[in-house]
């Protein structure tokens, strides 16, 4: 079975310029969750595996990401883990969205550790919550460009055709230059394959 996915890639190039920019924000891997930035009634947290968030705001943050999203928990508790290098990794980020107190926003960013001949980073997930107050498309823009603003290399963000953030996504840049096959293994496949002589 062969399973076909857009690969949005969102090329960045980096200026002399930027590169001060960034250097003075520091990288996300350095940054501290405790500088957080409000603007217009939204407070945005970013976690690094400098600054991880506890069991308990990794769990909301599953939730969140099901319950808006309904990608399966194991696969996004396995984002979060990469991204904090809570398992072998290249690291990562995460940031949240708050208004009042109440999650209305999160992005788990993966560092691929292969720059070059792939993305520097994944955008594993990103979900925002519809709130009576702000606009959900204002919001996921906020985010997406919040997200971008602490990645200093090109990432990718994988959508299914239908998914409405396509369009958001190529507003700051993101384009589908190329399509992306995934072949995925039957049960059977996978028992065989556990069985053959592992490469290292």
């Amino acid at each position: 079975m062969r399973i076909i996915t857009i690969h949005l890639i969102k090329e960045i190039q980096i200026t002399r310029e930027e590169k001060e920019k960034h250097s003075s924000l520091r990288s996300p891997s350095y940054c501290s969750s405790t500088n957080t930035e409000k603007m217009e009634n939204l407070e945005y947290q970013l976690y690094t595996p400098f600054d991880k968030p506890t069991s308990r705001d990794n769990n909301i943050f599953v939730d969140f990401i099901h319950a808006q999203t309904l990608a399966n928990k194991s696969n996004i508790k396995k984002a979060i883990d990469y991204a904090m290098k809570e398992i072998p990794s290249f690291g990562g980020h995460i940031l949240a969205v708050q208004s009042r107190g109440k999650l209305i926003g999160l992005s788990i960013v993966n560092k691929t550790g292969m720059g070059g001949y792939m993305p520097d980073f994944i955008l594993a997930y990103m979900a925002t919550k519809d709130t009576p107050t702000i606009d959900h498309h204002s919001l996921q823009k906020r985010l997406l460009e919040k997200t971008l603003s602490f990645c200093n290399g090109n990432i990718s963000y994988h959508v299914k055709p239908s998914n409405p953030m396509i369009d958001t996504c190529k507003e700051y840049g993101f384009g589908n230059k190329r399509m992306e096959m995934t072949y995925s293994f039957t049960s059977g496949e996978r028992a065989k394959a556990d069985h053959l002589p592992q490469v290292h």
